[in-house]
Formats: structure tokens, sequence, C-alpha cells
């Protein structure tokens, strides 16, 4: 067991590696707010609360559940309806919605209402948010569960080597309000002066993201409806290939 705990910590600080781009301005921004290791805690717990159910969907074979999904994929890629249409043009509009309304925050709220920080529930939607968007991409996490499966564990077992990943998973994420807390107010300093520019360029990547998955989307979306779509349509001998 101590050489598979050992191959999992390995595993989960590599995938760590990649959350650190996006967490460490999150958590920069979170520290300098007025409730700073409460927002933090619930940044971490909405990572958490995607990723370890996500492992023990895994576990237990999510493949199965995939293989239901699969065929409504393809029929969404080759031969999309009306409805098809309507949602998409609906999720765009929503998308393009929010980051408008994400745009206009600062301006409504004034210099007053700058130091008001994000709540402890936005920072946990915000983190269960980029883990979920992020899992397409959690090889690292594919690979540190397939490992673990090949060694046999009992469910128990098993159960704790996830929290285990997890843990280790979070911990270099978990340093950064710690070494807040340590630092005290030298920490505070720099903080204070990271923390307008973190938010200022972090607010305006997000609005171009939004805004520019939102608008392709409506654009497609009508398009479907008027019979000349924006992106191409997998034809269906095609989407049989990539099964």
């Amino acid at each position: 067991m101590g050489s598979l705990l050992a191959v999992l910590g390995s595993i989960a600080l590599l995938d760590s590696t990649s959350m650190l781009p996006l967490a460490i301005p999150v958590l920069i921004a979170l520290l300098a707010g007025p409730r700073p290791y409460l927002a933090s805690a619930a940044y971490l717990g909405g990572i958490l609360a995607v990723y370890l159910p996500a492992g023990v969907a895994l576990a237990l074979g999510i493949d199965a559940i995939l293989d239901r999904v699969q065929p409504e994929i393809e029929r969404f890629l080759t031969q999309p309806t009306t409805l098809h249409a309507l949602l998409q043009v609906a999720v765009g509009a929503a998308m393009v919605a929010f980051a408008w309304k994400l745009a206009g925050a600062r301006e409504s709220r004034g210099e007053a209402g700058a130091d008001e920080g994000l709540s402890p529930g936005g920072a946990f939607a915000l983190g269960a948010g980029s883990t979920a968007l992020g899992m397409p991409g959690a090889f690292p996490y594919v690979a540190a569960i397939d490992r673990l499966l090949l060694a046999d564990p009992s469910a128990s077992g098993a159960a704790l080597a996830l929290l285990y990943y997890n843990a280790v998973f979070l911990a270099p994420l978990a340093a950064i309000p710690l070494a807040r807390a340590l630092a005290g107010e030298r920490a505070d300093r720099v903080l204070r002066r990271l923390a307008p520019l973190v938010d200022r360029w972090g607010r305006r990547l997000v609005i171009a993201v939004l805004l520019a998955i939102g608008l392709v989307g409506v654009a497609d979306g009508v398009g479907l409806l008027l019979g000349h779509p924006l992106l191409p349509i997998v034809e269906p001998s095609s989407a049989a290939g990539t099964s």
C-alpha cells in the first residue's frame, strides 16, 4: 500500500500543476478580500466537490455511462434538430448576458464596492465550475485511478486512496492561504498591491472567453435554424470513424 500511495502522490502533485495557473490568481484575489480564509476554503471545497466524486465515478465504471451518452452526442453532431439549435441559442445568449453583466458590475458598484470581493458561495461555484470544465483534460487523474484499480484494493482502501490523492492534489493550492496566514501583515501588503491587477486582467479574460463562446453559439444556432450553420456539421461517417 505504501508504494501505491507514493505513486498516487506523485501523480497528484503533477496533476495539481494544471490547476495552479488558474488557482493562484483566484486565491490571491480571494486572500485580498474581506473574508480571505473562508472564501479560499470555499474555493478549494468547490474543487474537491467536483474532483472527488468524479474520481469515484471513474473508479466505478463511468465508461458504461458514456456508452449510453455517446449515441446522443453523435446524433447531435450529425443531425442537429430545431430543439438543438434553440438550446444552443439560449445557452449562447445566457453566456453573452452574463459577460455583459460582469463587465458592468464594476461601474455599477463604484469604487466603494470594489472591495466587496467574491462571496464564499461564489468562490465555491467558481472552484466547482472551473474544475468541471477542466475534467476532460484530467489525464493524470485517469492514470492514477487506473493504477489504483490495478492494485485491486478493498472498497474502503480505494476510498481512502482517492481521498489521499485529492488531499495531495489540493496541498499546493492550500499552501497559498497557509503562507498568507504565516506571513501576516507582510503578506497583506503584497496582496493589496497584486489584487487590483489580478482582478482587472482576470475579469477581462473571463469576459472575453464568455463573449467569444456565447456569440459563436448564438450565431451557429441561428445559422442552423436558417439552414446555414456557422460551424460545419460532422458527417455521419466521420462520427462513426471517431467512435
